[in-house]
């Protein structure tokens, strides 16, 4: 395996140690957690460091030493949990977290908060009672004398090999030893580690080979307690009893020492079995899966287009092939479907750090953690939440001064929530603030020269100018805000990904920016339909419905300008032909396809022909051939045209003020 692999791997494992690490301080912070909750803490902490230093990562190693030594002193009640220690080995977490990133780009980089957590981490390293023995693997082990058990003494040699999981679950070899008494002696056959090029981190190399004098059985069995099923221990001694096999078979409880600072602790649920899979591959498969889709909708178009009868025996064969090939385009898509709760965890650290520098108490609320969506996603969603989420606290959330002359409470609220909605992910940032001042909104847009003095615009109008370009409504610039790079970022962010951002807002009880995104970005359900002789596919996430609609009901105003009268609403044409270039004359008389945009208006889109519903295969075009203005992709339909998969939002702004949006009616039944 080659370095880079070997440092993928790692950064992998890392990404599910500082998930757990940051679970587990939660649970602390809501003062629900128990001995193993710490101990789960240090676990994670302590392998983050160890394979740390395997690739060289000294400032990342330092500090998970420190780190892990107060939470050592913490999990054996040397040092208890109050308030101002929480802070620290949060904040320590949040450091130790952002070196990790740091450290795949620049490993001697450090983080601003890296000196004062230090500092703090030192501060509690010093004061507590019992002092920290230096780390030294291959050191000569010093020992420390413990009662002996009632049974005969005995001298036995042991071979001790560990598995990788012994060191991963926080473990060391040297404190075995000592449990054992003075009389241990340890030596480590090292020979047995491979190159770095050959290193597996998933095997344990290292094998220790003790002689233990004047130790009974029991003795030894409690000195391995802690390391069951994490390894393996031969007795090699004449004398000794016969061989115990695994450690999972040595069988003696060893009591905890009482805790007066934790709960007992919880159950821990099983730990989900997974298989790292290079994502490359994945991809493979999907686009293969994806072709059998493809060559699935051939073969229904070559048994069914013709028009004569089909077989009852095919059109059941036909039918099965259909369900398997949709079986097994989900069961792959779920591959690559990963829970939302990583980066949930990570928007924590987000806010806490928005509420320090502004001075606000904010309290941070997690839904729906276990939402799955595409791994490619939830990468692309981490910077414009981010942004989001700096904003609830910067602009949505008051002063404690102002919340409690509102009779809110001090700590303001900002919540983060998932869901999935009709083959979609929706996500949610709210907060319980102000909600938006539209009048300063609008005042700022007039200054900005974003609309004129003497426009009238509905409240969505005015919430959606927050997503202008360079608009920001902050009056100094802070590290938080007032750059103008603002919402305009998040919506194309969002948007790149296929999918659109909304805003509703009350005043005095906050606001909450919803973001609707497709569960995946390789299939897609849309309507197939016919433009000027070409085939296009509108996605279905954007129709209200279509409709066909008498003469009477298509109105025209000016030459550019025409509208579609449904239920007593009056929506605008927008005509795709000559939009697109296809042709120059219109089409007055439809079908029509109503879509709604992003800021809630509804539009009729004039096609000269609707035929059916498919689930198609996205293809990419930017990469194959180049971006073609309201066009978002490509894909291969079952008689094997290319029909070309138009972005609503795109051709909205491409019909420019050509398309009315002055209509204040809503359309419904």
């Amino acid at each position: 395996m080659s370095m880079d692999a070997l440092k993928a791997t790692f950064f992998a494992e890392c990404e599910e140690l500082v998930e757990a690490m940051t679970e587990g301080l939660q649970q602390i912070g809501d003062d629900d957690w128990g001995s193993e909750t710490v101990n789960a803490i240090f676990r994670a902490v302590h392998s983050i460091k160890g394979s740390a230093g395997a690739f060289g990562f000294e400032t990342l190693v330092a500090f998970a030493h420190r780190y892990e030594t107060v939470l050592d002193k913490i999990r054996s009640n040397t040092l208890g949990i109050d308030a101002d220690v929480l802070r620290v080995i949060t904040r320590a977490s949040d450091v130790l977290a952002e070196l990790v990133e740091l450290a795949q780009v620049e490993p001697d980089a450090k983080p601003a908060a890296y000196d004062p957590v230090m500092t703090d981490l030192n501060g509690y390293i010093e004061t507590a009672a019992e002092p920290e023995p230096e780390e030294d693997l291959f050191a000569p082990v010093a020992f420390a004398a413990l009662p002996l058990g009632l049974d005969e003494p005995e001298d036995v040699r042991i071979e001790f090999a560990p598995d990788a999981s012994f060191y991963r679950n926080g473990h060391e070899p040297e404190r075995i030893f000592t449990a054992l008494g003075p009389d241990v002696s340890a030596v480590c056959d090292a020979d047995t580690v491979p190159l770095l090029s050959d290193f597996n981190v998933d095997t344990g190399y290292l094998v220790w080979s003790l002689e233990i004098k004047g130790k009974t059985e029991s003795e030894v069995a409690e000195a391995f307690e802690y390391a069951k099923g994490l390894g393996r221990i031969d007795y090699l001694s004449d004398d000794a009893p016969a061989p115990v096999g695994p450690v999972s078979e040595i069988a003696v409880e060893v009591p905890a020492p009482p805790s007066t600072q934790a709960k007992p602790a919880k159950a821990r649920p099983a730990s989900a079995q997974t298989l790292r899979i290079d994502p490359e591959r994945v991809d493979r498969l999907i686009n293969t899966v994806g072709e059998l889709i493809i060559n699935q909708a051939v073969i229904a178009q070559k048994i069914e287009g013709d028009g004569t009868p089909v077989d009852p025996e095919v059109a059941s064969a036909l039918d099965d092939y259909r369900y398997l090939a949709r079986e097994i385009q989900e069961a792959v898509m779920s591959i690559r479907a990963q829970p939302v709760k990583s980066l949930f965890q990570r928007m924590a650290r987000v806010v806490r750090e928005a509420g320090e520098a502004t001075g606000k108490a904010v309290s941070f609320e997690t839904r729906g953690e276990a939402t799955e969506i595409d791994k490619t996603l939830i990468e692309r969603l981490a910077d414009p939440l981010t942004h989001m989420l700096r904003n609830a606290v910067d602009h949505g959330l008051e002063s404690p001064e102002d919340r409690a002359a509102t009779d809110k409470h001090a700590t303001g609220t900002v919540t983060l929530s998932a869901a999935h909605r009709s083959g979609h992910v929706m996500i949610e940032v709210s907060d319980d603030g102000a909600g938006l001042d539209r009048a300063r909104i609008l005042k700022k847009a007039i200054a900005n020269g974003l609309v004129a003095e003497d426009t009238n615009l509905s409240d969505t109008e005015i919430d959606n100018l927050l997503f202008a370009p360079g608009f920001s409504t902050a009056d100094q610039v802070t590290n938080l805000s007032g750059r103008g790079v603002g919402m305009d970022v998040v919506k194309t962010s969002i948007t790149s990904i296929g999918g659109r951002v909304t805003i509703t807002s009350e005043q005095g009880r906050g606001s909450t920016f919803t973001i609707l995104l497709p569960l995946t970005l390789a299939v897609l359900d849309g309507i197939v339909v016919s433009v000027a002789d070409e085939t296009m596919v509108v996605p279905i996430a954007t129709i209200i419905e279509t409709i066909r609609a008498s003469s009477d009901d298509v109105i025209e105003l000016s030459p550019d300008n025409w509208v579609l009268k449904v239920r007593g609403a009056y929506v605008p044409i927008i005509d795709l032909a000559p939009l697109l270039g296809f042709r120059t004359e219109r089409n007055a008389a439809g079908p029509f396809i109503l879509v709604e945009a992003e800021t809630g208006a509804v539009y009729a889109f004039a096609v000269d022909e609707i035929w059916d519903q498919r689930q198609i295969v996205i293809k990419s075009l930017e990469g194959n051939y180049g971006a073609i203005p309201g066009i978002s992709a490509a894909t291969i339909l079952g008689d094997g045209q290319i029909a070309l998969i138009v972005d609503p939002e795109a051709l909205i702004a491409l019909a420019g003020p050509t398309a009315m949006t002055s209509h204040k009616q809503k359309v419904g039944a």
